[in-house]
């Protein structure tokens, strides 16, 4: 691709040049030197050593914003992927593609704007800052080069659904820990997950956010994802699961993260030991990462769940003394009569 034309006469040749029109058929800009000659028809026969097309600043351009949605209401990190850029990039600029207004500036003078690699570069998008709508993405390079993407980036804000709490509902911080979200209410109309989910846990407490890694579709009310160990400081996180149909659920308080294991219960001891009334004494719990020190130290707490009919109905426990890391015993009435 040439926009420039460079003739170079040899050393003492007299500088004469032909009509520019009838040698620059893509009618291309003329330079000499340091002047810029117009096309003459008085122009006599044409003397030079050669005539080297020089090729312009390549600006290259855009190959696709990732993620092409966001919602309005969470702030997040988007990849600019590009090619052909001969130079690092300097400037991101989103703007309305419907009317063409710049709406956001980043740039990696103000850190707002990282160049990750070669071929692509990551902006933070605030939160509440872009309204929904489409928007075109123009990528700046320090040669000044610019090349655009339209409708580069979708930002949605009208939530459609609410999302259940996770199960788990407690991870450890420690370790990867998939996890399942649920749709509220059954999944019926517009409250229902689509295929191809981005997922966020967010807290305003830590100004985090994370996009999980690894989500699953299983149905329309049910999708898993992986929280990367290390990823999240402790602290209790909210949902926002973004369809591919734009359409948004959100839950609050869906996840804790423990900065410790939490407990594992790996084997009940005398679990059918309920008298006639439903009461039973000393069952005991083994595992890893129970408590230490009985009672209710630390905030400790145990819940019987029994399944009654097609009911699962639960009750309080109480922890009993000499309780250790790897056994716990606790007493307390069956919150129903029979049940498992």
């Amino acid at each position: 691709k040439c926009t420039q034309l460079t003739i170079t006469p040899p050393a003492g040749v007299e500088q004469v040049l032909p009509d520019v029109e009838q040698v620059i058929a893509l009618q291309h800009t003329a330079h000499f030197g340091d002047r810029t000659m117009a096309a003459s028809p008085t122009c006599g026969d044409a003397r030079w050593t050669r005539i080297g097309c020089a090729p312009s600043l390549e600006c290259g351009f855009v190959l696709f914003v990732e993620p092409a949605r966001v919602y309005a209401r969470l702030a997040t990190s988007v990849s600019v992927f590009h090619a052909g850029l001969t130079s690092a990039v300097t400037l991101l600029e989103l703007r309305d593609a419907a009317s063409g207004a710049s709406v956001l500036n980043a740039t990696t003078a103000a850190a707002t704007l990282t160049r990750l690699d070669a071929n692509r570069a990551q902006f933070n998008i605030p939160a509440d800052v872009l309204a929904a709508g489409t928007y075109t993405a123009v990528l700046s390079a320090a040669t000044n080069c610019t090349t655009t993407q339209d409708n580069a980036l979708v930002v949605v804000e009208n939530t459609a659904f609410s999302v259940q709490r996770a199960e788990p509902f407690g991870i450890f911080a420690g370790r990867d820990s998939a996890v399942e979200l649920r749709v509220e209410g059954g999944g019926g109309g517009a409250a229902r997950f689509v295929e191809t989910p981005l997922v966020y846990l967010s807290s305003a407490t830590s100004a985090t956010v994370l996009r999980l890694d690894s989500v699953v579709f299983v149905s329309a009310t049910s999708i898993t994802a992986v929280v990367t160990a290390g990823a999240l400081p402790a602290g209790v996180y909210d949902a926002v699961v973004l369809n591919d149909d734009n359409t948004v659920g959100t839950g609050s308080a869906v996840v804790r993260v423990l900065d410790e294991p939490p407990p594992l219960v790996t084997a009940v001891d005398r679990s059918t030991l309920i008298d006639a009334n439903g009461g039973f004494s000393a069952l005991v719990l083994a595992g890893a990462n129970l408590i230490e020190g009985g009672g209710s130290a630390g905030g400790a707490s145990a819940t019987l769940e029994c399944l009654q009919g097609t009911s699962v109905v639960t009750a309080d426990l109480t922890i009993d003394a000499g309780a250790t890391a790897t056994s716990v015993a606790v007493s307390g009435s069956a919150p129903c009569t029979p049940c498992v």
